[in-house]
């Protein structure tokens, strides 16, 4: 009777339970850092369009400033016709 129940405890002792096989998979560990990848790939692309877009606006409104103001005509022109 006393022997049967220390075959019963070391059996229990080597059975994983659910929870120690999931914890102790390491194919579960690379998916899951595998899929935390792919999943931080969203917004570093969201970033990278941002980014992308700011530099066409700041090129857009350089521009267009330059135009209004005439920085872009290849010199000052001046209005008064009278020379010294």
């Amino acid at each position: 009777m006393e022997n049967n129940s220390l075959n019963q405890g070391t059996e229990n002792s080597s059975q994983k339970t659910l929870i120690e096989k999931i914890t102790d998979s390491l194919i579960l560990k690379i998916f899951v850092i595998f899929f935390l990848m792919l999943i931080l790939l969203i917004p570093l692309g969201l970033i990278g369009d941002l980014i992308s877009e700011r530099n066409n606006r700041e090129s857009n409104v350089s521009t267009e400033i330059a135009r209004k103001w005439g920085f872009g005509t290849g010199g000052y022109k001046s209005n008064n016709s009278s020379s010294l």
